[in-house]
């Protein structure tokens, strides 16, 4: 129960921190009246990734802001699209979904952010985005190389309330 805790909080702290690094790359735009603090993107450390196009991955590098392509996108009709991204960890490693729609199946792999190695932890028929075989997030622990997510899900569609319902 207690792992079930950590990995809730630790999605949840996921989701907030892109969310709030997704302002760092985005136009303008106005958070809180009053002066913002500089020093907030100089203190921070460590790397966004980025899905891209054709199945590319990009890294954002925090605080200089450098951007570099991990993974170059890809040309053929058979090529994968990421589904989804987690990481990276402290050894620089980071997991993905690919979805090969084409041929309706999906993959998880371990990447290093060096472009070192890749494994594939597993292949599996069914397209992730139509097909509800996996969710639609990725977690990799800190530390331990435990990936996180969700599979065997249903897209349920609400039915329509009759207007004595409402």
């Amino acid at each position: 129960m207690e792992r079930v805790a950590f990995w809730g909080r630790a999605l949840v702290l996921a989701v907030l921190f892109l969310g709030g690094c997704r302002l760092l790359t985005s136009p303008r735009v106005e958070t809180v009246p009053g002066p913002e603090t500089p020093e907030v993107l100089t203190r921070t450390r460590g790397h966004l990734l980025l899905s891209a196009p054709l199945g590319a991955v990009d890294s954002l590098s925090l605080p200089d802001g450098e951007r570099r392509t991990l993974r170059a996108p890809l040309e053929g009709r058979s090529d994968p699209t990421v589904h989804s991204l987690g990481g990276p960890d402290k050894k620089g490693r980071y997991v993905l979904v690919d979805d090969f729609m084409h041929q309706e199946q999906h993959a998880l792999r371990v990447m290093k952010l060096d472009g070192s190695t890749t494994s594939i932890l597993f292949q599996r028929p069914g397209g992730a985005l139509w097909h509800d075989f996996i969710g639609d997030h990725v977690a990799l622990s800190p530390r331990r190389g435990q990936v996180a997510f969700l599979s065997g899900l249903r897209s349920v569609q609400m039915r329509r309330m009759k207007p004595a319902e409402r």
